[in-house]
């Protein structure tokens, strides 16, 4: 419900709208790095799941990043959508504003839209690594999106609408 106002401006709801789901578990080790980006406009809703608590010194969380030029970059998400990519972009290009702890049992979970640049800062050490299960809802019929809705006109810092909350991981026990 929370994000229900986000995907209203990018869905055609008459009657309602097919859905799928997906679920992926990931490993990120040393030297990965994800550039600032927004998810593709067929995906809802994104929640990350850590699993694991970050070691010591080492930030492993994922980073959420304002555009410098808030309108140059909103021409090029909109050129790109319309084209079906979902480019990543170069960090220069932007502002980190926050970094998600990567914590056993917290996730992040947004909106995506043309606003919602995040990413995960290169992953430093010789043996660091990220656990995680990334879970997204995503439209069934790309014709059901509305192209030139995606996401609202301005951008706020933080820059896009998200949620960071303790999640039930383990589930606690049945009695």
């Amino acid at each position: 419900r929370r994000f229900a106002g986000s995907i209203a401006k990018r869905v055609r709801v008459d009657g309602g709208v097919a859905i799928r789901k997906s679920l992926d578990l990931l490993v990120d080790r040393s030297g990965y790095d994800l550039r600032p980006h927004v998810d593709a406009p067929g995906k809802l809703v994104t929640l990350i799941l850590y699993l694991d608590d970050e070691p010591d010194g080492i930030s492993l969380g994922t980073s959420i990043y304002m555009p410098k030029d808030r309108e140059q970059m909103r021409r090029l998400e909109l050129e790109s959508q319309r084209e079906g990519r979902a480019p990543h972009r170069q960090r220069v290009d932007f502002i980190r504003v926050a970094t998600v702890p990567h914590r056993a049992n917290t996730a992040l979970c947004f909106a995506p839209g043309l606003n919602s640049y995040h990413g995960v800062e290169p992953v430093p050490g010789t043996d660091a690594a990220r656990y995680l299960l990334q879970y997204h809802v995503l439209i069934a019929d790309h014709a059901e999106l509305v192209h030139e809705g995606y996401g609202p006109a301005t951008i706020s810092a933080p820059a896009m609408e998200a949620s960071v909350v303790p999640a039930l991981y383990p589930p606690p026990a049945l009695p």
